[in-house]
């Protein structure tokens, strides 16, 4: 089996003083060479760690450029050799240098998702499986090269998309994750910049009708009778937990430990964004809590009973699926408990966030502070998030002028 090293080649006498950066593929103890189009000073290459030191001023990219190409060329090289695991070494070499743009999108794209998963980004990592998987329906298990994906095929995965009776959103996201797949080549050095058939295939989704509750329906919610410490019960206990935390999301609400709840305050690292947060826990939240928080418990012990104990939750992908389970059980739930309210809407756990960002901006609270509330890392975001909520001042205007 061939193997795959990045050197920096020592040329003598260079005008610049600068050296190119191979992939040297070695096997049965001979070797051949790969220019990756990279040049750097012999100062600048640190040559242990096989990488572009620290303190070019470049180094995040170019290294970042440098591990992509090797991986692809990896990538390629054991997928040919297990193929014919006796071909020459020259030959091999050839089959790697194949121009680029005729490499199989789904060998990319897969490099991509195990780099989420060498990152632990699980839940990107899962949607970048559900879309190649998705897009292998298309193709019938098929590769398709780099080059291939032109504005005619778009066309024709779009076609099958709707035809398949996906939603727009849905339809949209498959498609920008190609064109985020494509970008990621270009800015590899995959794929030229030229051959984007994003520049003339826009893409345009659907507007977001986000469901919420008003606080009258909020109260009604409240205001259903359940048996404590029933299953139902906890779940409305969930539902308004998040509503009362600025609509906390189910994947943090499930992974909240004791030791999140620090006197008064709710201290915990948003999973989505990363961002630390510390939020009052008011009157509402802290009664939720009498029925929860153990201040005897171990820290690293679970607030909510929602995922069972005796499992390790040590490898993300397992403790994602076990949160991805336990959701659709708790969403379940919430449409039991909307019945017994007298609410028609079709509500979800995300509900509680949607509807506390809408009551927020009805109650006057300041676009900072929505968005605070919500952790976003921008303004902007938040604009976005509540523009689809924007009815109600079309009616209060409505009514100004006509009622």
């Amino acid at each position: 089996m061939a193997t795959f090293a990045i050197i920096l080649w020592h040329a003598k006498n260079t005008s610049d003083n600068t050296h190119s950066l191979k992939i040297r593929i070695t096997k049965n103890r001979k070797s051949r060479y790969i220019n990756l189009g990279i040049r750097i000073r012999k100062e600048d290459w640190n040559s242990k760690k096989r990488q572009v030191r620290s303190t070019h001023p470049d180094a995040d990219r170019l290294n970042d450029l440098i591990l992509t190409k090797l991986r692809s060329v990896q990538s390629i090289g054991y997928s040919t050799e297990m193929k014919n695991p006796h071909q020459s070494l020259e030959h091999l070499r050839q089959s790697i240098e194949t121009p680029v743009n005729k490499q199989s999108f789904f060998d990319f794209a897969v490099l991509l998702t195990k780099r989420l998963e060498d990152n632990q980004q699980v839940a990107s990592m899962i949607r970048n499986k559900t879309l190649i998987k998705k897009m292998k329906t298309f193709t019938k298990g098929a590769d398709v090269s780099f080059d291939a994906i032109n504005v005619e095929w778009l066309h024709s995965y779009k076609a099958y998309l709707v035809s398949r009776g996906n939603k727009p959103n849905t339809i949209h996201n498959a498609l920008k994750w190609i064109r985020s797949v494509l970008y990621a080549a270009i800015r590899a050095g995959h794929f030229p910049q030229d051959k984007n058939p994003f520049f003339q295939f826009k893409l345009k989704a659907a507007k977001t009708h986000r469901i919420r509750l008003s606080v009258t329906e909020m109260q009604q919610f409240a205001a259903v009778i359940l048996k404590k410490h029933s299953p139902l019960w906890k779940i409305q206990q969930y539902f308004l937990f998040s509503y009362y935390v600025c609509g906390m999301r189910i994947g943090d609400l499930i992974r909240l430990k004791m030791g999140n709840i620090q006197g008064a305050r709710l201290v915990y690292t948003m999973h989505k964004t990363k961002n630390p947060r510390s939020i009052l826990l008011v009157s509402q939240t802290q009664e939720i809590l009498n029925h929860f928080y153990t201040p005897e418990a171990k820290k690293t012990d679970f607030l909510f009973p929602i995922l069972d104990p005796k499992y390790r939750y040590d490898d993300p992908l397992f403790l994602m699926r076990k949160i991805a389970s336990r959701a659709v059980r708790i969403n379940n739930g919430l449409k039991e408990i909307a019945v017994l309210a007298g609410i028609e809407k079709q509500i979800h756990f995300h509900t509680a966030r949607h509807s506390w960002a809408n009551n927020a901006r009805l109650s006057g609270l300041s676009l900072y502070d929505i968005s605070k509330g919500l952790g976003h890392t921008s303004v902007t975001t938040t604009e976005r998030y509540l523009d689809s909520m924007d009815e109600s001042s079309v009616d209060a205007a409505l009514t100004q002028m006509f009622g």
